[in-house]
């Protein structure tokens, strides 16, 4: 998610640009303290506010593409939502990325499933008095 993203999700607040950093705190050091908590909230505030009107943040891509988020995940498994996603991913790269992960994700999640399915099957075998006992051999 970039800057945009997170102040789109309100996550942030304010957004300071790469290379601005010491600016913003050569600001904060100039700002007049005092015993009032309230009144350097305010300071602080007003500083910052300063600030984002001088820098603009990246836009959101979330903000951009929240509808086709919200309209895939209407669907009911991560399979589907991907199909979904895949489907109007053909030009965004964006969306071609956020499909990338899902199905990362969405493979890693089936392999996890298989995995578990497995070792309790072989866990039933192990304990199941019912069956002949396994031998393993090794060399």
């Amino acid at each position: 998610m970039n800057a945009g993203g997170v102040l789109f999700e309100s996550l942030a607040d304010f957004f300071v640009p790469n290379g601005e950093h010491g600016n913003v705190f050569d600001q904060l050091l100039s700002i007049a303290c005092s015993d009032s908590p309230r009144a350097n909230h305010r300071a602080l505030s007003g500083l910052l506010r300063e600030l984002r009107n001088q820098n603009s943040a990246p836009v959101s891509n979330l903000g951009t593409y929240l509808d086709i988020v919200n309209e895939v995940a209407d669907y009911d498994s991560a399979e589907e939502i991907l199909a979904a996603l895949e489907s109007r991913a053909e030009h965004e790269p964006w969306l071609q990325r956020a499909a990338q992960t899902l199905g990362a994700g969405v493979s890693e999640a089936n392999n996890d499933s298989r995995l578990r399915h497995s070792v309790f099957t072989v866990d039933c075998r192990f304990t199941d008095k019912s069956r002949a006992p396994i031998t393993v051999e090794t060399a």
